[in-house]
Parts: structure tokens; C-alpha cells; sequence
């Protein structure tokens, strides 16, 4: 509408009837703004020395909408991943029980084997071969800086919306008979060095029962 006298636009031949197309401040773009969003703008950054305006001839060239954003692409998750994990930090930000990956720092491995946030993780594997089962994210988190040394971690990544993750399985039969049999292959060799020491065989089966008792 008017240009002061002493406008820096004079310098740069701008007329009065053009039209601000964009402001670039600092870096980023403006478009589209009204002449009060212009001046708001102008003022907030009055002390910036990376101001940038760009003018159009509205009669000659139309002005140009703002650019659509782009959508960031979307991952595909996989329907499971089992990967063995380095030594050192593994980097997810877990959430939840069962543990979910919500994040995942920019070093971690786990983007290298196709791991993606929504992911849950279904089962640790520790070097001594001790499978862990429905973790909690701070039981999980707990496990891997536990064993952060290891090269032998193995984690089982599931996507929870085509698969079930794993349950812990019950405890077999044959099991439980082994630790019976070795429990009461102690409980003899006790009762025996007890007898060797004078002990009555009687009493040594009432405190045996008495501590069973009590668990």
C-alpha cells in the first residue's frame, strides 16, 4: 500500500501493489498470511538478520499455495521377529505389560532387523539358556541391563495384532517328579548325618514335618 522512505525495499526495486508471496525466518517458510500476520510476524523477529520476503507481481503471477506436508511413509510391521541382541545397551523405550516398544534410540540394533514401535516383545532368552516369559516393560528393562554384557540375549518381537504373544509354559510332570526325588535324596542324607550325631530318628522326622509345615 505504502513504502517508508527509508525502506531497505527500495534498494531491492519492490513497488507498491506486489504482494508478499513467503517470509523465510531463520530457516523456515511462511506462506498464505494475512497483512496482520505479516506485520505480527515482522515485529516478533524485528532483531533476526535472516529475514527473507519474497514479492510477487499479483497481476502477473498467481500466488503460490503453501505446500502440503509429506506423510511420513508408514512401516509394515512383521508378524514376528527373533533377533540376538550385542553386548551393551539395547536402546527401546518400552511400555506397558506385556512389554510394547514405543521408541527406539537412534544406536539402537534393533532397526537393523526391521523392529518397529507397536511391537511386543514375547519372550527373553539369556545366555544360560533361561527363557523369560510375559514381562512387564520394567521387568524386561531390569533383564537386559542385567545381562547388558552378554552377546547371548535373544528377543522374540511379535506384531500383537495378528499374533498371540507366548505364554509361559506350565511346569512339566517330569519336572516337578526331579525335584521331588532330589529333594527327598537330601532329606535322607540329612536324617543320616543327624542319626551319626546321636540324634533320635524320631525327633529328626517331627522337626523334618515341623519345617515342612512351615514352608
Amino acid at each position: 500500500q505504502a513504502i517508508v522512505d527509508d525502506s531497505c525495499l527500495h534498494q531491492f526495486g519492490v513497488v507498491m501493489g506486489m504482494v508478499i508471496d513467503t517470509i523465510e525466518i531463520d530457516g523456515e517458510t511462511h506462506y498464505e498470511m494475512t497483512t496482520e500476520e505479516v506485520t505480527e510476524l515482522l515485529r516478533e523477529n524485528a532483531d533476526s538478520e535472516e529475514r527473507m520476503l519474497r514479492f510477487i507481481n499479483p497481476d502477473a503471477n498467481e500466488l503460490p499455495p503453501k505446500p502440503a506436508e509429506e506423510e511420513e511413509e508408514e512401516v509394515e510391521m512383521p508378524a514376528e521377529l527373533i533377533c540376538a541382541v550385542p553386548a551393551g545397551p539395547v536402546g527401546p523405550k518400552l511400555e506397558g505389560e506385556p512389554s510394547m516398544v514405543d521408541q527406539m534410540a537412534d544406536f539402537s540394533c534393533l532397526h537393523d532387523v526391521g523392529v518397529v514401535p507397536g511391537m511386543v516383545v514375547g519372550t527373553l532368552e539369556v545366555e544360560d539358556g533361561t527363557k523369560h516369559y510375559e514381562m512387564s516393560s520394567e521387568d524386561l528393562t531390569a533383564l537386559l541391563q542385567e545381562h547388558a554384557e552378554s552377546d547371548g540375549r535373544v528377543l522374540c518381537f511379535i506384531n500383537p495384532d495378528v499374533q498371540e504373544i507366548t505364554p509361559k509354559p506350565p511346569v512339566e510332570e517330569e519336572e516337578v517328579a526331579e525335584e521331588n526325588a532330589e529333594e527327598a535324596e537330601e532329606e535322607l542324607e540329612c536324617k543320616e548325618n543327624l542319626i551319626e550325631m546321636g540324634f533320635e530318628e524320631k525327633a529328626i522326622l517331627a522337626s523334618m514335618k515341623h519345617f515342612k509345615d512351615k514352608g
